[in-house]
């Protein structure tokens, strides 16, 4: 017989006995990022809200305010905050509201363990398909 036509001792390998994953609910997890849009979204709207009115504050502090020390006028709301109270507090208020809404946000964009099906955080590598 030549060796052209001898059966080669392959081996076909076993096929594997692998649980398939159990595929999450979607519609929990739609449901669970919805309500958590909903929440940041409204407390982005506040954060910019507070940082326009500040904005609007500090833009209408002229020198003179400064050198005579006269009271800032708050536009929407026609209050008279003291000069010192308001340039020490107000950077205090802006810091604290960043730190609030920017501490809890995941640093690679993707949900962490909070939402149902999920694990680990989102740690490692994204899997693409």
């Amino acid at each position: 017989m030549s060796p052209r036509f001898r059966r080669s001792a392959r081996v076909l390998p076993r096929p594997s006995k692998v649980k398939p994953e159990p595929q999450p609910d979607l519609k929990l997890l739609a449901d669970a990022a919805n309500e958590a849009a909903k929440r940041e979204g409204a407390q982005w709207f506040y954060f910019v809200t507070i940082m326009l009115t500040l904005a609007a504050i500090v833009g209408s502090t002229t020198h003179r305010v400064l050198f005579l020390e006269d009271p800032v006028k708050v536009p929407i709301l026609s209050l008279e905050l003291p000069l010192r109270g308001f340039y020490v507090a107000a950077p205090a208020i802006f810091v604290v509201l960043h730190f609030y809404l920017a501490g809890p946000a995941p640093s690679d964009g993707r949900q962490g363990p909070h939402l149902p099906g999920r694990s680990g955080g989102g740690r490692g590598r994204h899997r693409s398909a």
